[in-house]
């Protein structure tokens, strides 16, 4: 998966750890016995400090407008329906760009906000160009 394809999902990397977490998030309360077994457990594995962060970034997405929260639902279905090996790759990715430096990562958010700006079809022009140019590369 090359790097643009992974910081598609790099938005969704939190909103998807929040949605997967156990509903008590919401009521800022433990999980109960009767919660999904694997989401219980890391709730469990997660320090205070982790459990208070997702209980804020939990708020946050309950405060965003529901076209913004459908919009991020929208991208956590996209990535849980990714084979596992995509979605690990992506994770894998995404923990190198948390590895940048500052300035490398903004100048790489920077470039994907450029990306979203351009319409779909100037998007699907660029890649077919793409597309032709590495089908025209010699093969090594």
């Amino acid at each position: 998966m090359n790097r643009r394809t992974a910081l598609k999902w790099l938005g969704a990397a939190l909103p998807l750890f929040i949605l997967n977490a156990p509903s008590a998030i919401a009521a800022n309360t433990t999980p109960s016995s009767d919660g999904d077994s694997e989401n219980t457990n890391r709730w469990k594995n997660l320090t205070p400090e982790q459990r208070e962060e997702i209980r804020k970034r939990w708020q946050r997405f309950k405060d965003m407008p529901p076209e913004k929260q459908e919009k991020i639902k929208a991208s956590f279905q996209r990535f849980r329906d990714l084979p596992p090996e995509k979605r690990d790759k992506i994770r894998e990715n995404y923990k190198r760009f948390k590895e940048l430096p500052a300035d490398r990562q903004a100048a790489i958010r920077q470039r994907w906000q450029r990306w979203n700006a351009l319409s779909p079809e100037r998007r699907t022009q660029i890649r077919e160009t793409v597309k032709r140019r590495r089908a025209a590369r010699p093969k090594n």
